[in-house]
């Protein structure tokens, strides 16, 4: 369960390193990736590249907006 959910105003169009505020992000924070189809892609923060940038682990394959939960 999340202690914690934020909308955050991002878009990745396939991979697995999405350019976003990564304030308050951690790696192994759960992270769910809303694909344009409905579905949700969900993955865990692999690394934290630098202030705007995160990796995770599993490549998301569609555009999509970034949520995560902490």
């Amino acid at each position: 369960m999340f202690s914690a959910q934020r909308t955050l105003l991002a878009t990745v169009s396939s991979g697995t390193t999405i350019n976003v505020d990564t304030t308050n992000i951690l790696a192994n924070d759960v992270i769910g990736i809303y694909k344009d189809n409905g579905f949700i892609h969900w993955s865990t923060v692999a690394s934290i590249t630098d202030s705007t940038h995160l990796v995770i682990n599993d490549a998301i394959t569609s555009t999509a907006t970034i949520v995560t939960g902490k």
